[in-house]
């Protein structure tokens, strides 16, 4: 069995492996891909995604309103006289943790699902708008407990609960009394809770000793309430508080409706809100999504379960190689090119902002004590406040959809601002350093 390197731990603001290097969460999300997958296709798919350059896979563990019937069971049945294991499901999720290992992976899973529709109807569950777990408190405490105590020895990136909104107090204080009682015997795990989109939790799990790190959904939406939620909403001012790492863990997946106009997201929406996200807090690391891998769809233009007809979408096989995915590992490049981990938010810097009065042309910039990097969808010119830079400093442009590098130029403006342009044909990340080139 290969040794995963990776054991990773928050350190700040961003996660380190066990020799303390920092390491940089390129996750993908394969939610059904444990519950639905066989061995030998979750092989083939794993070992894909180690070679593509991926560190963590996403995947929930028990049952939801993704998947109802898992391959081999569920691994718990409710009863009466409390959950009675399902032994086979269990070995065959042993095997699923095991080739993550083997591929040098960190797992990511979701222990319980929270968005599934409330058999009883929508004001049934504590009035929270139709979601609901699929088990009672007790239930998923001593299964929690279960799960954590097989599966720790693997290091997960745990995900206390799915796509839920947790804001009623009666709700969230649920969710916080199963975190105490589920990691309770391990101190050393680490875990989030992953929020429907454009929803904020981090200020009200912040002070549960389990919750390690901020999770959000920028999700699929592109009205310019959605936009400005990922742009200017607490995932891009929180973190000076709460000074962990914060991730985009469902930013635009490839292929996915958008929420209002219905077309299709495409590579540039991926690199787009990808880059926003890595931008807008202390870059940590982002996520990737795409319909046919995340609900495991096995026959073309099949729809996920348990979602209507939305999301549907090649089969899983086919969404091994994409454009999305290959934007991904150039941004992945470009990163191992300045000190990620040490990139701050730094929009104060740019002295002209598109985005003001059209979101979807939003600039990022994020900075370190040696470099600047900046984030246009969009091509143009990008004037910088007046000190930022001076006359000999290296500047150079990255095209995310190629991967191709080019050596640019400092101008200055009439007021003796700094400023460079980039052609408007496609979006770029530009990279300046501090130092004089030579």
């Amino acid at each position: 069995m290969k040794t995963s390197p990776h054991l990773p731990r928050p350190r700040g603001r961003h996660f380190v492996d066990g020799a303390g290097e920092p390491f940089f969460y390129l996750a993908d999300t394969a939610w059904n891909g444990a519950l639905k997958g066989t061995e030998a296709e979750w092989r083939t798919y794993v070992e894909r995604r180690a070679a593509q350059g991926f560190t963590v896979i996403q995947f929930v563990l028990t049952p939801w309103r993704g998947c109802a019937e898992p391959l081999h069971g569920p691994l718990f049945e409710e009863t009466a006289d409390g959950p009675v294991e399902n032994p086979e499901a269990f070995a065959a999720m042993d095997r699923t943790f095991a080739i993550l290992a083997e591929a040098g992976l960190v797992p990511s899973p979701v222990l319980f699902w929270t968005n599934n529709p409330h058999p009883e109807g929508k004001e049934a569950f504590r009035g929270m708008d139709s979601v609901h777990p699929l088990f009672t408190e007790a239930t998923m405490i001593t299964m929690g407990r279960r799960m954590v105590d097989r599966w720790q020895k693997h290091h997960p990136l745990w995900i206390l609960a799915g796509d839920g909104n947790y804001l009623g107090n009666d709700f969230r204080r649920m969710w916080c009394r199963i975190g105490r009682e589920v990691f309770a015997g391990h101190p050393e795990a680490n875990a989030t809770m992953h929020p429907c989109g454009c929803t904020w939790v981090g200020d009200l799990f912040a002070e549960e000793p389990w919750y390690s790190f901020v999770s959000v959904q920028s999700g699929h939406g592109n009205a310019e309430r959605d936009l400005r939620w990922q742009l200017e909403g607490p995932f891009s001012r929180r973190w000076q508080a709460l000074g962990i790492p914060f991730l985009d863990t469902e930013p635009n997946y490839e292929r996915a409706k958008c929420y209002h106009s219905k077309e299709l997201h495409g590579a540039f929406h991926v690199r787009r809100g990808s880059l926003w996200s890595l931008l807008s807090a202390p870059t940590a690391g982002i996520a990737y999504g795409t319909t046919g891998i995340w609900a495991w769809l096995r026959e073309d233009g099949e729809a996920a379960e348990g979602h209507g007809d939305f999301w549907d979408g090649p089969p899983w096989h086919d969404c091994l190689e994409s454009e999305g995915i290959t934007g991904l590992q150039h941004i992945r490049e470009f990163f191992r090119e300045v000190e990620w981990h040490r990139l701050q938010p730094a929009n104060h810097v740019l002295s002209n902002q598109p985005g003001w009065t059209n979101p979807e042309e939003t600039v990022k910039a994020a900075a370190t004590d040696s470099s600047l990097v900046v984030y246009q969808p969009v091509g143009g010119e990008i004037v910088l406040q007046q000190d930022a830079f001076e006359a000999g400093n290296r500047i150079r442009h990255f095209d995310p959809a190629t991967g191709e590098w080019s050596e640019g130029r400092l101008e200055w403006t009439a007021h003796g601002q700094p400023a460079f342009t980039t052609p408007p044909a496609s979006d770029w990340l530009t990279l300046l350093d501090r130092s004089p080139a030579t």
